[in-house]
């Protein structure tokens, strides 16, 4: 079973997690410090522990996350950390996708949008300063493949 979108807002479950913990765990792996990574993991699996809870599946075999580029998340350091943070939990074989996404803004005086190619809080279009990132800072469980108990 997949459940793509749980519903919560625009059809995604929308985790905006503003936490910047530092751990002091070096691993060769991962090149240096697990930074914030660990603890965005793990609010991201006691939210999974709580669905899966909830809707007493029997367990979650697949996660795809959608991260924002602003949210300075090093992919390999966050599979890294949900690798150690789901050993020996219910979500423990799980495998974890991260999807990347892009910067985008948009000007409110011209309603023109761009990517972060042009990156810049000044509209190219028209030069107005009203502009907004409408993309970008997303921290999202975009799907989930679950096996439902018998």
């Amino acid at each position: 079973m997949i459940l793509s979108g749980l519903v919560e807002g625009r059809g995604k479950l929308r985790l905006y997690l503003y936490s910047c913990a530092w751990i002091d765990q070096k691993d060769p792996a991962v090149g240096g410090t697990l930074m914030h990574e660990m603890s965005l993991v793990e609010a991201i699996l006691e939210s999974l522990e709580e669905m899966q809870k909830k809707n007493n599946w029997k367990r979650i075999t697949r996660v795809t996350l959608n991260i924002g580029k602003m949210r300075q998340v090093i992919p390999e350091v966050m599979e890294f950390a949900y690798k150690t943070a789901i050993s020996g939990t219910t979500l423990d074989g799980s495998e974890l996708e991260i999807r990347s996404l892009d910067m985008r803004f948009v000007c409110s005086s011209c309603s023109m949008e761009w990517g972060e190619d042009e990156m810049s809080f000044v509209c190219p279009f028209c030069s107005s300063t009203e502009v907004s990132m409408i993309q970008g800072m997303e921290l999202e469980i975009n799907t989930l493949e679950v096996e439902e108990n018998d």
